[in-house]
């Protein structure tokens, strides 16, 4: 089936290497794609997919022969038993990993991140599971255009999550009261010169969404319903969260960045202009 340098259609590390491609010619991710580094790690599994189960008839297990205890409670839910085992892989490999992203072969589409070492724009700890959606019932041949989209996008939403520390753009009963903190939520009772993407408005579309327009009560979101990738699995960031991104990789890539400046080049008199140092 080929081997890591021309691996074989249908094969984790063609996977993993088409993955590789998405991301760093995503935006903002493609604007500093010289600096992404990306292990793939083959841990297969002895059985095919995951399991499943169901919101009338939740399950609690993995598959025994699943390697990272990797299996969906729910169809909108996917866990790992074996989180610690899989960041042990990743930091054996690359001692300075920001982000492991753990691949499951299964039917349904789902996705989770979890944050270990809080919200530090450098964490070692972040890992995102997420769902390689594949036909049935060959899980592992059955390969299209469709599977890979869906799955491409709810890995960069997952990386949303974990290295943007971004919170999902809607009110779904499944998901907890977004942190107000978060750089893609604000309080509904802010004003627009205290909104924190106030100097956005009228921009690229931005916005303050608001409840019931699938936000929570209390919550704005900077994006109009269905139009950025952490609201759904959509393919694009919104100009918002595209700029908590960037503004985390100039800070590790020593790229000077300021914020408080509008699309039009002007700045936001209530707010400096601030040089993010390296």
């Amino acid at each position: 089936m080929g081997d890591y340098r021309n691996p074989g259609v249908g094969t984790f590390l063609y996977s993993a290497h088409e993955f590789a491609e998405t991301l760093t010619n995503t935006h903002p991710f493609s604007l500093f794609s010289d600096f992404f580094k990306i292990y793939a790690v083959e841990t297969p599994s002895t059985q095919q997919g995951i399991r499943v189960g169901s919101d009338e008839n939740p399950i609690s297990a993995p598959y025994p022969g699943t390697y990272l205890g990797t299996y969906l409670p729910r169809p909108w839910q996917v866990f790992s038993t074996r989180y610690a085992h899989a960041l042990n892989i990743a930091n054996w490999v690359s001692s300075d990993a920001i982000m492991t992203q753990i691949i499951a072969n299964t039917r349904v589409g789902a996705g989770v991140a979890y944050v270990f070492g809080g919200s530090s724009y450098y964490s070692q700890n972040s890992l995102g599971i997420s769902t390689r959606i594949l036909a049935w019932p060959n899980l592992l041949t059955e390969w299209t255009v469709y599977h890979k989209t869906v799955y491409h996008n709810i890995v960069i939403h997952e990386l949303g999550h974990t290295f943007g520390q971004l919170v999902d753009e809607h009110g779904g009963i499944h998901f907890s009261p977004p942190l107000l903190s978060r750089a893609n939520v604000a309080s509904a009772t802010d004003t627009d010169e205290e909104l924190k993407w106030g100097h956005w408005l009228g921009h690229a579309g931005i916005t303050r969404r608001a409840a019931p327009d699938n936000a929570p009560i209390g919550a704005n979101f900077p994006s109009p319903n269905n139009s950025c990738i952490m609201q759904g699995w959509q393919d694009a960031f919104c100009a918002v969260c595209s700029a908590e991104l960037t503004r985390r990789m100039a800070m590790i890539s020593g790229e000077t960045f300021e914020v408080g400046r509008r699309p039009n080049g002007t700045v936001r008199p209530t707010r400096d202009s601030v040089i993010v140092a390296s």
